[in-house]
């Protein structure tokens, strides 16, 4: 995360900013996805087992199947609860590449970025949504070439346009709580090696312990130190797959001051131990 409170995406391709995810939820912390929101639209297609999909604190089920867009600068993330596999393919990528000048910015996407509607769940129920899912299932294949996705990319967005309501106002926007959580998640991830405490985020924020615990049951259903804990992880996981460092040096550099602390709640998020999951991730 960057301190304008977007995520920075790796993209599959160079000077292409579209991602290509095809992914199990078991790779993730404890079967969740970080909560994240950045400037690109998102499209996460599920092939296999079943998803929770929060946006902005909305629960949306996804089963086989299914999917969902969600809009631009969106708090959402997927998740689990039960633990269960699910194999899914997600599709991200900036605005830009539907933007090919000014009149189609303003009359095509801007309307759907500014819009109040945060998400939209696909279903192949519905003919507009269902070509939307078929589209998405030839995007697995990242060896087309960027022209072909190019025109892809505007089949998905022609459907969509139709579906979406054209309104102007975005209300999640300009909501005080929304926000507060955004510059609170911003915090921990810039001092997640430090030593954190509920009663940091108090007086950073200038705001009561009970006010930060319900926001973020709210929108993530997790408490703060919970949150905190489950990136931790997740930069954990980033470390045992790309350095050769210990792994109680990998513990401490994430946060953890107690070794056997950071054992213990990485193979209850991972389900598997960080000597395990480093000789799958070599």
């Amino acid at each position: 995360m960057d301190f304008n409170k977007l995520e920075n995406i790796n993209y599959s391709f160079e000077n292409y900013p579209l991602l290509i995810e095809y992914a199990n939820l078991s790779s993730y912390p404890d079967f969740r996805a970080i909560n994240h929101w950045h400037d690109d639209f998102e499209f996460t297609y599920i092939f296999d087992g079943q998803m929770e999909y929060n946006v902005n604190g909305n629960i949306i089920t996804l089963s086989k199947g299914e999917g969902i867009f969600v809009n631009s600068k969106q708090m959402h993330f997927g998740f689990n609860s039960k633990h269960h596999e699910c194999l899914f393919l997600c599709l991200v990528f900036k605005p830009t590449l539907l933007c090919i000048n000014s009149s189609f910015e303003e009359e095509y996407v801007k309307p759907i970025i500014n819009n109040s509607l945060p998400f939209l769940k696909l279903s192949e129920r519905d003919l507009s949504q269902k070509m939307i899912l078929s589209t998405l299932l030839t995007l697995r294949d990242r060896k087309q070439s960027r022209l072909a996705i190019q025109a892809k990319l505007f089949a998905i967005w022609d459907n969509l346009y139709q579906l979406l309501p054209n309104t102007q106002k975005n209300i999640l926007e300009k909501n005080n709580d929304f926000s507060l959580l955004k510059s609170m998640l911003i915090f921990i991830e810039s001092n997640y090696q430090h030593k954190l405490t509920l009663a940091d985020l108090v007086k950073k924020f200038g705001t009561s312990k009970s006010k930060i615990i319900k926001l973020f049951n709210r929108y993530l259903q997790q408490t703060p130190i919970e949150y905190l804990n489950s990136f931790r992880i997740k930069k954990a996981c980033q470390l045992l797959s790309s350095t050769g460092l210990a792994i109680t040096e990998i513990g401490f550099r994430v946060g953890f001051n107690d070794s056997s602390y950071f054992a213990k709640t990485f193979k209850q998020k991972m389900r598997k131990t960080a000597r395990d999951y480093r000789k799958e991730h070599n």
